[in-house]
């Protein structure tokens, strides 16, 4: 048992480690590119890969989650493993070329042929060729991560090298696209050792569970790529689109490294739950939620502390409205992973996809009618404010039902918190308190985070916090 709960922090730690290297080179580079390319291009940038989300959206069509839990679910027997495989492979085949076929008739018709919009078809093509839900079902993302590691700091070194004026656009986009394909062509070589060709392939077989889990994913979507694309069209303000990219991309990023647990948790959920093991499936997702309540506190208060002084300095100039953004997005910090949690985490695995396409369908229509309200009046702003709204309705429907049908018991999701909001106030007032005294610059943002992580930790080692002081004890003596 202390095996599989190492197995399952190990893969935390790798699948956090991926996700942050898929944002990684735009995050690094975000400094350089926002003053060279510009808020307008970061903005132009930003609406021509929402609009192109929907078109990989439908190349995936939800085999991305069916394809990681079915192999979950047979990854104990090579054969049915490899049918699953290709079975999705072959799916994510023909849906690509489809949704390609399509955007190429959007953008002729109705966006015009340019180079932004031709470059960044090719994250259509990269769904047929990005496997990672495999190596996540079978619970192997220290692959994941090394086989995309060199990729991302070549790609990283392009940018610099090539990107030097306004009209290299085109050139950032381009190099964007070659890390994701590089990197998902990376993870190939290793798959002869897991799956093996088999007679007869039914990519279709699975179709029915792949559209429902696909329908969530099309409403989640709406308060995650529409946002853009109707700043784009009610104000038309490349400017508000690109602050609006920057500060949620900020977000995300910071979240990142939460929301892995839901990733890893699935896996391991779905198998448990094949094999009839509930009780052991729970414990894993109880743990789940503490941890989000230990690190995505921290990480909510702390965006808000500092987002005055690190906006200024990490984007520069021309991006003032990004800082009031940050503010409104790092709640997202929070309610997003916890929605990771008890849909990603619990619902999908255990079948149930359906109470998750309501809850995320609900929280979809809510974010449409507020961002049509908001928007014009507020811009950005009323955006941002329509997503955290809407990630909250949607949590609180999945988390409700579960609590409610007795799955999940309430006291054991919501009381450790009380420790990491009590930890996470204080350090927002002290660095709110620093903040006044310090000029704006490098040395007082590492002032400032330096102090608000320090402050956070002794606070929960003197509320004698059980979960926290049990892995810092781990940690320390491995060391």
């Amino acid at each position: 048992m202390d095996n599989e709960v190492a197995s399952v922090k190990k893969n935390f730690i790798y699948n956090s480690a991926f996700q942050v290297l898929v944002l990684l080179v735009p995050f690094i580079t975000t400094p350089y590119v926002s003053r060279v390319l510009g808020a307008g291009n970061i903005g132009k940038y930003s609406y021509a890969s929402a609009m192109v989300t929907y078109f990989t959206l439908l190349a995936a069509l939800g085999s991305t989650v069916y394809g990681q839990r079915k192999i979950a679910y047979y990854r104990d027997d090579k054969e049915d493993m490899s049918r699953v495989f290709w079975n999705t492979f072959f799916f994510r085949c023909v849906m690509s070329l489809l949704s390609l076929i399509l955007y190429l008739v959007y953008v002729v018709f109705f966006e015009g042929i340019n180079c932004i919009n031709i470059v960044i078809a090719f994250s259509i093509v990269n769904v047929v060729l990005d496997i990672s839900w495999f190596y996540q079902g079978v619970e192997d993302f220290k692959n994941v991560v090394i086989c995309n590691l060199i990729v991302r700091i070549v790609c990283l070194s392009g940018i610099f090298i090539f990107i030097k004026t306004e009209s290299d656009t085109w050139k950032y986009v381009l190099i964007l696209m070659l890390a994701q394909i590089l990197g998902s062509l990376s993870m190939w070589r290793t798959m002869p050792h897991y799956i093996c060709f088999v007679k007869k392939i039914t990519p279709f077989d699975g179709f029915k569970d792949i559209l429902l889990i696909f329908l969530p994913s099309i409403a989640i979507q709406v308060y995650t790529i529409l946002d853009k694309s109707m700043i784009g069209w009610i104000t038309g303000s490349d400017y508000a689109n690109g602050c609006y990219e920057q500060s949620e991309r900020i977000a995300r990023l910071a979240m990142t490294v939460v929301t892995s647990i839901g990733t890893v948790v699935l896996p391991r959920v779905a198998n448990l739950f094949q094999k009839d093991n509930m009780d052991e499936a729970k414990r894993y997702v109880y743990q789940a939620f503490q941890v989000v309540w230990l690190l995505a506190i921290p990480i909510m208060f702390g965006l808000m502390g500092v987002s005055s002084v690190f906006i200024p300095l990490f984007l520069g100039t021309g991006f003032e409205d990004a800082i009031g953004l940050l503010s409104i997005f790092s709640i997202l910090v929070l309610v997003v992973s916890l929605a990771y949690v008890a849909g990603i985490s619990y619902l999908i695995p255990t079948k149930q996809q359906n109470v998750y396409t309501v809850a995320v369908t609900i929280a979809a229509v809510v974010n449409f009618i507020m961002n049509l309200f908001l928007i014009p009046r507020i811009g950005a702003f009323g955006a941002a404010i329509a997503s955290v709204v809407a990630e909250a309705v949607g949590t609180t429907i999945q988390i409700m039902y579960c609590v409610l049908k007795k799955q999940l018991k309430a006291n054991r999701i919501f009381v450790p918190c009380w420790k990491y909001l009590i930890s996470g106030i204080i350090m927002l007032l002290i660095v709110q308190t620093l903040k006044i005294k310090f000029s704006a610059g490098i040395v007082s943002l590492c002032v400032l985070v330096c102090t608000g992580g320090i402050s956070y930790v002794t606070i929960l080692l003197i509320l004698k916090d059980e979960f926290f002081v049990e892995n810092v004890r781990k940690i320390f003596k491995r060391i």
